[in-house]
């Protein structure tokens, strides 16, 4: 078999349209080569770049389209941010990513990247949404929407991404995303991104909303809360609140007789002096992570608060092993019995 030919310098580590190969003087025979990917019609994907792996010299890192696309944003992503820098060869200037894609490329806790996954791609009315090879199009009628740059691609903007993902994930997904947008990090995220929003400004950004999924928006805004710090710990809110608990105080700050910070707890009972927490088990695979949380268990023990912690094998399904867990802590601290509520 013949070893192809050497694509130019400045077409050998990245993504390539057919169009910008002709200019750079390769031929059509060499483009049709068995070596370039092909993800969309006119676009060309020399080895390496796909897939997570780079064979440049100096590359440590799958992420290598340009120096502009940052780590951080999710475990499998380099293969979304190949595929959308491959679009973008022959994206038009109108069009940008949205919905799902914008998602992740913001970093928002949706579902993660799988490979053969279609591109969310927006074009504003009245131009008619793409329609190519690997690309799900939308057509938008929505001013208000901002296009920014996002890993040197643009992409519809947080807030906005939010109100698109009302038609295409579930509520307590949804929930999740907002918790994300509004929280305000104790310690900066490496991006400075975050908080994209408070909550009163993307209530205001749904009161002029009128698209598809505006319901379910409605429905989720009114349940997102600031000082969430995952989508675990949304869901362990939702679940305590849909199972017939009252709701719990969220992020709160445990501070000692002189008004020093001794920790913050994720959801808190003020009346019952408990506190609840989703274990992700950390302490399993860190002898370190192990001890501190015994310390802390002790302080809460001295502040008179008790801590339940649910771990995820209690969260599947409905969750009853979770509600159940929290039930009987609950009873020990005072609660009366459910049927009460």
């Amino acid at each position: 078999m013949r070893t192809p030919s050497e694509l130019p310098s400045d077409l050998r580590w990245r993504p390539f349209s057919v169009d910008a190969g002709r200019a750079s003087g390769v031929t059509d025979q060499r483009m049709r080569g068995r070596d370039l990917r092909r993800p969309h019609r006119a676009v060309r994907v020399p080895p390496g770049v796909f897939g997570g792996t780079s064979d440049r010299p100096g590359s440590d890192s799958g992420s290598d389209i340009g120096s502009d696309i940052g780590t951080g944003i999710g475990t499998g992503i380099d293969e979304l941010l190949a595929r959308c820098h491959a679009y973008a060869t022959i994206m038009r200037s109108s069009q940008f990513f949205s919905h799902v894609t914008a998602a992740r490329l913001w970093g928002l806790p949706v579902a993660p990247w799988s490979p053969g996954e279609l591109l969310d791609v927006a074009e504003p009315a009245p131009l008619r949404a793409p329609r190519v090879t690997g690309v799900r199009g939308h057509q938008f009628e929505d001013v208000r929407v901002r296009v920014l740059e996002r890993h040197g691609l643009r992409v519809a903007d947080p807030v906005s991404t939010f109100l698109h993902l009302a038609r295409a994930v579930d509520h307590g997904r949804l929930v999740a995303v907002g918790d994300h947008l509004v929280r305000v990090p104790r310690v900066a995220d490496s991006d400075g991104l975050r908080p994209f929003c408070t909550r009163a400004e993307l209530a205001a950004r749904l009161d002029g909303h009128r698209g598809r999924g505006r319901r379910a928006a409605v429905l989720a805004v009114g349940r997102v809360r600031d000082g969430v710090d995952s989508p675990q710990e949304t869901r362990l809110r939702l679940l305590l609140v849909d199972g017939g608990f009252p709701e719990p105080l969220t992020d709160v700050r445990v501070t000692d007789e002189a008004g020093g910070v001794v920790t913050w707890l994720d959801m808190f009972y003020p009346g019952l002096r408990l506190a609840v927490e989703y274990d992700g088990q950390q302490h399993r695979t860190s002898d370190r992570q192990f001890a501190r949380d015994g310390e802390r268990i002790e302080q809460l023990r001295g502040l008179d608060i008790g801590l339940v912690r649910v771990e995820r094998t209690a969260m599947s399904g409905p969750g009853v092993a979770a509600l159940r867990a929290v039930e009987s802590r609950m009873r020990e601290h005072g609660w009366p019995d459910r049927s009460a509520l």
